[in-house]
């Protein structure tokens, strides 16, 4: 590791306009790849989410192949993935990932006109578009509206998010003071104490993860800490 560390840290410098012309000669040819194995018709499946205060959107092209190669070579039956994944034929192809341009303007309008573009990109007009998975939000059902009849079918992971943050909301208060307490362990303070008696770190909740409330990991710190 060291060997190759030492390899790498002593490299040729490269010039900036050198590298960015291999990073759009990459793009290319992974965007030919991409078009030259997506079908005549497919779903989208869209996500977006906000991170360091930049806002990204996720564009899967979903779609059944009769060649059942799912990209997924080397995973074993003994692994952790569950049956109803292990489908021979479902394919997941990444259209776009990128972060919204005008975020002043997070509209429907805007989230469709990026979709209209990648499309484009592709050579794909709207009505090889025979469902749409999003979150629920009015985003995705105005421009399933938009285009006509296509299909919406919510995210089933966002469904049942809320409904685990309805069952738990009568222990609110609890899981309030629980998350209080595990971000003030998180503080410089906090974790220099907590490492005499653990070596786990807090973890926090997360609004849109419902499983992060039984993840916190309060359970297990609680006895070394009261």
């Amino acid at each position: 590791m060291r060997r190759l560390t030492r390899l790498n840290a002593t490299l040729s410098i490269v010039l900036e306009d050198t590298l960015l012309r291999y990073f759009v000669l990459l793009f290319e040819v992974v965007e030919s790849r991409v078009a030259s194995e997506l079908l005549e018709s497919f779903g989208l499946v869209l996500d977006g989410w906000t991170s360091s205060n930049r806002h990204y959107v996720a564009i899967f092209a979903f779609f059944d192949s009769a060649t059942g190669n799912t990209g997924t070579a080397g995973i074993s039956a003994a692994s952790e993935y569950y049956e109803d994944l292990e489908c021979s034929s479902r394919r997941f192809l990444l259209l776009a990932f990128s972060p919204v341009e005008t975020e002043k303007d997070l509209s429907a309008q805007s989230e469709y006109d990026l979709i209209a573009d990648t499309l484009s990109r592709y050579n794909k007009p709207w009505n090889a578009v025979k469902f749409m998975v999003g979150d629920n939000c009015s985003v995705d059902q105005y421009i399933g509206r938009k285009e006509g009849a296509i299909p919406q079918i919510g995210c089933a992971s966002h469904r049942f998010n809320l409904a685990v943050k309805d069952y738990l909301k009568k222990e609110d208060e609890l899981i309030t003071k629980v998350h209080a307490f595990m971000s003030k362990l998180r503080t410089v303070k906090g974790r220099a104490i907590l490492r005499r008696v653990s070596h786990l770190s807090p973890l926090l909740r997360n609004g849109t993860r419902w499983s992060s409330t039984y993840e916190t990991r309060y359970v297990k710190l609680q006895p070394l800490i009261v």
